[in-house]
C-alpha cells in the first residue's frame, strides 16, 4: 500500500546494521524523503516506528514483515518475492565476481562463467547485457 515513499513515515520499520550497503541506501532514500517534506534526518528517525530495530540479513527483515512485526524494510526483491511479499523496486544494485587469474582455466570457473552468462534471472533480478564477460584487468 506504499504508493508516495513519504508514505513510509507512519509505519512500522525493520532496519539494517550499520555498516551494510542495504542501510546506506536506507539512509539515501530517508534524506531524500526527509529533504521532500522538509524535515531533518533526526526528525525522520524519530517519525519512523522501528527505524533503531536493527537487523543483518534480507531474511531476517523479510520474515519479520511475514511475521507482522513490522510493515517495510529494505531488502533484495528476490527474498521478497519469495516469501511472498509486495515489492516496490528503490534502486537496482549491480554485482561483479572476481576470479584470480590463476583461476580462470579451472573447470568450476568455466563452467560458472558459462551457466551465468546463459541463466535465466530469478524473480527481483535483472541480468545485464554483459552477464558472463570476462574482463581481465592488468
Amino acid at each position: 500500500s506504499i504508493g508516495d515513499l513519504t508514505d513510509i513515515l507512519g509505519l512500522r520499520m525493520i532496519n539494517r546494521n550499520p555498516g551494510s550497503g542495504t542501510r546506506l541506501a536506507t539512509e539515501l532514500l530517508l534524506n531524500g524523503i526527509a529533504k521532500h517534506v522538509g524535515y531533518g534526518m533526526d526528525e525522520v528517525r524519530r517519525i519512523i516506528k522501528g527505524y533503531n530495530d536493527v537487523v543483518k540479513t534480507h531474511v531476517e527483515v523479510t520474515e519479520r514483515i511475514v511475521k507482522g512485526l513490522a510493515d517495510f524494510g529494505i531488502a533484495v526483491a528476490g527474498q521478497a518475492l519469495a516469501m511472498g511479499l509486495a515489492v516496490r523496486p528503490i534502486a537496482l544494485e549491480e554485482f561483479d565476481i572476481v576470479v584470480s587469474r590463476s583461476s580462470m582455466n579451472k573447470p568450476a570457473v568455466r563452467e560458472f562463467i558459462r551457466r551465468i552468462s546463459r541463466a535465466e534471472p530469478r524473480p527481483g533480478y535483472v541480468m545485464l547485457r554483459n552477464t558472463g564477460e570476462t574482463i581481465h584487468s592488468r
